[in-house]
């Protein structure tokens, strides 16, 4: 895959590219009505995005949820220390994680994971459903 190259991906290519990249790519499972496209940037960012309606590759408006998988070293304890800043605000996620985000900008949510070395942003231009998604336990790696 070319970094910075969008690419659509079917759920099988998903779990494919993701093999290769154990705990890299989150998502938040197949959705239907969704078209799924991969970014990995140079610096190994992974944005993935579920496309909608009549969206093509590479569409530049911030109309459509999307996953980000940074790598982070010791994601966990600094996302615990910058969720108690003064306009954060932090919720426990599935399996121990925490979600946290910023009232100034609630339509991105920052997730991790106890012993994660992964930061992972639920974006969706609705605050309501980022915070949503990134809550309701749907959030996994891809297997």
């Amino acid at each position: 895959m070319t970094p910075g190259a969008p690419k659509l991906m079917t759920v099988d290519e998903l779990r494919s590219y993701a093999s290769q990249r154990p705990g890299l790519e989150y998502w938040l499972g197949d959705m239907p009505g969704a078209r799924l496209e991969l970014t990995q940037t140079s610096r190994g960012l992974v944005f993935l995005r579920y496309l909608r309606g009549d969206a093509e590759v590479g569409d530049q408006r911030p109309l459509f949820t999307t996953v980000g998988s940074y790598p982070q070293r010791n994601a966990f304890a600094l996302a615990r220390r910058a969720g108690r800043r003064p306009g954060r605000v932090t919720r426990p996620v599935a399996d121990g994680g925490i979600a946290s985000w910023s009232r100034a900008r609630p339509t991105s949510v920052y997730v991790t994971f106890p012993a994660s070395d992964f930061l992972v942003e639920v974006y969706d231009p609705d605050a309501r459903r980022a915070r949503s998604l990134a809550v309701s336990g749907r959030l996994k790696p891809v297997l």
